[in-house]
């Protein structure tokens, strides 16, 4: 099993790779939510999410999903794709990162900056040579974020997700590790 742990504000935070399907019955939870519009693309909400469909899927892929652990409670997840179809520079060194901190208490606290150092590593230690992501023009905070931890945009999707009557552009961001 792949674990990290680090102390944020006295409190442990843990990473685990998915390693059984059950662990899917977090995703789901947190993409039948109201507040996914803050990671899922409103064209994604349309798809099979069952525990036995997302298993499938990552079991066939080049993805490696980790779950967060915040002080002994599974709070998000954080993981890179090697394949992931719609990247907007597609090279052979790119890897797609994705996070979600599905739980509401865990936001705004730094777990979102630890996971994407732990994944970003991850990354480097899979051969990545830069990493690409999307954030949504609402959320805000993750985009700041973004852009703190050395993300640069490179690029708009107009019309990517709805929220409140409203369609929302998908900002792409990359990071180069040369």
């Amino acid at each position: 099993s792949d674990v990290c742990s680090s102390d944020l504000r006295d409190k442990m935070i843990n990473f685990r790779e998915i390693k059984e399907k059950i662990d899917f019955e977090y995703i789901i939870k947190w993409m039948g939510r109201s507040d996914s519009y803050l990671f899922v693309p409103s064209f994604i909400k349309d798809r099979e999410n069952t525990v036995e469909s997302r298993w499938k899927d990552y079991e066939n892929s080049n993805k490696k999903i980790f779950l967060i652990e915040y002080n002994g409670k599974v709070v998000g997840e954080v993981d890179y794709d090697l394949e992931f179809p719609h990247l907007m520079k597609n090279d052979k060194k790119t890897a797609w990162l994705g996070i979600v901190i599905g739980e509401e208490e865990a936001r705004g606290n730094g777990i979102g900056r630890k996971a994407m150092e732990f994944i970003e590593q991850k990354s480097r230690e899979a051969g990545v040579k830069r990493v690409e992501l999307g954030c949504f023009e609402m959320n805000k905070r993750a985009f700041e974020l973004y852009k703190k931890i050395g993300f640069v945009e490179i690029g708009r999707i107009d019309n990517m997700t709805e929220y409140n009557g409203k369609w929302w552009q998908d900002i792409r961001m990359e990071k180069d590790f040369e």
